[in-house]
């Protein structure tokens, strides 16, 4: 990408045709816990029990029972007192008081191709996506700025950056997109383990970084922040007798959507809040308070003072 700048131009450019008039009233938005939502999005799987909901660490021993291997990487403490992150996650792990953390979320049913997913999380009704319907219900929160961006740069960290500049813009819903390429980035469809500490870093730092900054622009009380994936990875082996052969399997591998995570600060968030459980066994399914991608997306309209289906909301995680 160009400069900043340069980005933010582009950006903004048609935003007049963007900014029309909202199709609700802000006085419906008395309730209203924040005005704008970053969604940070990570395509490709990104592993649950490897990430924000460890289970007990295993290294690897060839010949292992496949059935064992959930979380490849010690598990450290974060900012919130029983709340714990796989190494790698330090920085995310200090914001975390910042936050609340879903680990009971349930992916769609069928297939799990990724084009399915995406548009599962994504779409809502004609709109292609659902943070692009917010946004016209609601319109801008400033004419010159656009109501909804979505920013995919080659680094995700840059991608964060801007998405902070667009909410100091005005712009009222910003997805940043890590990007997606087959079996590349978190496509892990082997080495796993081995992959996972560069794509740890290559999330860690920004969003923590994120967070922190409109902390200290005074800007997160009003922004809801939320980092998901479209699915979360297991073991590839399967069976109840497989086993680990050799390092390239080692890790997780296969597409899964019996659980995954959501991280959201900020905006009407409960700070500190743990909601759902997994299984500390294969398959680590959830066994508590599972949600799903509409409970979600319910529950962002809801922060932002929209109207959201009775019983959808997770009110648990919020403030």
């Amino acid at each position: 990408m160009n400069n900043r700048r340069e980005v933010l131009k582009t950006l903004c450019a048609g935003a007049a045709s963007l900014g029309a008039a909202p199709l609700v009233d802000a006085s419906s938005r008395l309730c209203a816990k924040a005005d704008a939502v970053i969604f940070l999005w990570i395509p490709g799987g990104l592993p649950h029990t490897e990430t924000f909901d460890p289970k007990p660490h295993v290294a690897f021993k060839e010949g292992m029972p496949a059935r064992e291997m959930l979380t490849t990487w010690p598990s450290i403490p974060t900012a919130v007192t029983g709340i714990r992150f796989t190494q790698g996650l330090e920085q995310i792990a200090s914001v975390m008081d910042r936050g609340a953390l879903i680990r009971s979320l349930v992916g769609a049913s069928g297939p799990l191709l990724h084009a399915a997913h995406q548009r599962h999380w994504m779409e809502a009704g004609d709109e292609k996506h659902f943070g692009a319907a917010l946004a016209r219900q609601m319109g801008p929160r400033n004419t010159d700025a656009p109501a909804y961006v979505c920013i995919e740069d080659s680094d995700f960290a840059s991608g964060c950056d801007y998405a902070l500049a667009m909410i100091e813009c005005g712009a009222r819903f910003i997805q940043v997109d890590y990007g997606y390429t087959p079996f590349e980035k978190w496509d892990t469809h082997e080495y796993g383990h081995r992959r996972l500490p560069a794509l740890k870093r290559s999330i860690d730092a920004p969003v923590a970084t994120l967070i922190r900054r409109l902390e200290a622009r005074g800007l997160l009380e009003r922004t809801l922040v939320v980092l998901a994936s479209e699915f979360s990875r297991a073991p590839l082996c399967e069976g109840s007798n497989a086993t680990v052969s050799d390092e390239r399997h080692f890790g997780l591998h296969a597409h899964f959507a019996g659980a995954g995570c959501v991280l959201l600060f900020g905006g009407g968030v409960r700070r500190g809040a743990l909601f759902g459980r997994t299984a500390d066994t294969h398959p680590s399914i959830v066994i508590e308070n599972p949600v799903s991608v509409a409970d979600v997306r319910a529950t962002i309209a809801f922060a932002l003072g929209l109207s959201a289906p009775e019983g959808a909301v997770i009110r648990g995680i919020l403030s």
